[in-house]
């Protein structure tokens, strides 16, 4: 009858378990099966369709010993430690001590790195990519079995075992060079500034590319089914390609995020905005559906989540309901300069021009409160100073949004607006040409 070794491992260490079997193969042919583990994430010798939690406790139980594998991949999976757990607790409960063994094998990371229900315990871990490590813990096993081994392949084991090992430390090499990017803290952080980097000089149309690169990183493939990641690469990842445009790839990466954090409102207020620039009013709408589920005063209480539902409803032509959130909004909401704005913006779109120059100076009142200042809040004052007849005032509003330094998107924003209130005024477009040079200058 054969036996059984067990190996516990993370996806992302698969060849180093292919590079195990296959040593264990060159030394005991069929005397010795190997079996990987796995989960949801991980990958093995599970059948598709098969029980994963029972399969793997028939392996526990009928395994001789267990090889856990611990490289940079299998410190952020607790999964390892489960399995970990799983056999030393068989090996208690079945009184069995002298083969059934747990049999650490480290990669790659340092001792203080290991974890510590591993580290602190006395089980004696093997360098799994050190070739004396190796040498000895396969020596170790073929002692384990030497009162079942004929004489004949206790010696071509014993001829076999340099050769072996070389073979496996140049297969795990060669793994651990290919080896995908962790997802560590520090590693995320590294590609959420790279992306940030993308973000702030306007490089939109690198973001492409530069998700090739990312998902090379972490060896993930563009043409399968994404899995979330991280949701500080996602989010960043749906700006950049929400700047150039490419909304659908922005709404997938959203779609990621929200994987991750299903109630979080920024990441569904994002997505909605996302759905409104492809012009999928439906899915928008069952976002601002699940907004109001999470929060009802979300359209009230948040500036942003009422420029959302606003901009859905004049997406389908209900100016007077658009009008009434962000009246809404502005009432709890007072000190917002943008609420105003949009007020004005969708009461000239009504003809309502007296009540749009309310909000305008409303608007203007708020921001020479304001202690500080941005492209956004010079953009609103040209707005109001434009439509109550200050072009002077306007132009100086528009200098200081050119001395920002902001990117082409927010310039066409900015201009799409004056132009906009341009066709609800006397002689707008010719008074607009006038100044809007300040801008483009």
């Amino acid at each position: 009858m054969p036996h059984h070794i067990f190996i516990s491992l993370t996806h992302q260490d698969t060849k180093i378990a292919e590079a195990l079997r296959e040593a264990f193969r060159t030394l005991f042919g069929d005397f010795l099966q190997v079996y990987f583990s796995t989960s949801t994430e991980l990958e093995g010798g599970i059948k598709s369709g098969e029980d994963w939690f029972q399969w793997i406790v028939d392996r526990v139980q009928q395994c001789d010993f267990a090889l856990i594998v611990i490289s940079p991949a299998s410190l952020y999976k607790p999964w390892i430690l489960w399995e970990a757990g799983a056999v030393a607790g068989a090996t208690l409960a079945l009184n069995q001590g002298s083969l059934r063994k747990v049999r650490p094998l480290v990669y790659q990371i340092k001792n203080d790195q290991i974890p510590s229900p591993i580290r602190d315990s006395k089980v004696q871990f093997r360098r799994g990519d050190r070739a004396d490590d190796m040498k000895s813990l396969l020596k170790e096993i073929v002692n384990d079995y030497k009162q079942e081994l004929p004489t004949e392949r206790m010696f071509e084991v014993a001829q076999k075992l340099d050769e072996t090992v070389r073979t496996y430390i140049q297969k795990v090499e060669t793994c651990l060079l290919n080896a995908p990017a962790i997802a560590s803290p520090a590693v995320i952080e590294e590609w959420r500034l790279r992306l940030e980097e993308v973000m702030k000089q306007s490089r939109f149309s690198e973001v492409e590319h530069t998700h090739d690169w990312l998902d090379i990183a972490f060896g993930r493939e563009r043409e399968g089914k994404p899995q979330p990641l991280d949701m500080r690469i996602h989010t960043r990842l749906a700006e950049l390609y929400m700047k150039a445009k490419k909304y659908p790839k922005a709404i997938e990466q959203l779609d990621l995020a929200r994987q991750l954090a299903p109630r979080d409102i920024f990441v569904l207020r994002m997505l909605g905005k996302a759905y409104l620039d492809n012009e999928d009013r439906e899915k928008a709408n069952a976002v601002l559906d699940r907004i109001q589920e999470l929060d009802k005063n979300a359209f009230v209480h948040n500036a942003e989540c009422a420029a959302l539902q606003g901009r859905w409803y004049k997406s389908g032509g209900d100016l007077q309901k658009a009008e009434e959130v962000y009246a809404s909004a502005l009432n709890h909401n007072s000190e917002s300069h943008y609420l105003a704005n949009l007020l004005a913006e969708v009461r000239l779109k009504m003809g309502k021009n007296e009540s749009a120059a309310d909000a305008f100076h409303r608007a203007l009142a708020i921001i020479e409160h304001l202690t500080e200042s941005n492209i956004w809040t010079h953009a609103t004052a040209a707005n109001a100073a434009f439509f109550i007849g200050n072009d002077q005032q306007a132009s100086k509003h528009l200098t200081h949004i050119k001395s920002l330094n902001p990117d082409a998107d927010s310039i066409s924003t900015i201009e799409d607006g004056l132009k906009g209130i341009a066709t609800h005024i006397e002689h707008g477009h010719s008074r607009l040409e006038t100044f809007l040079g300040a801008l483009r200058q």
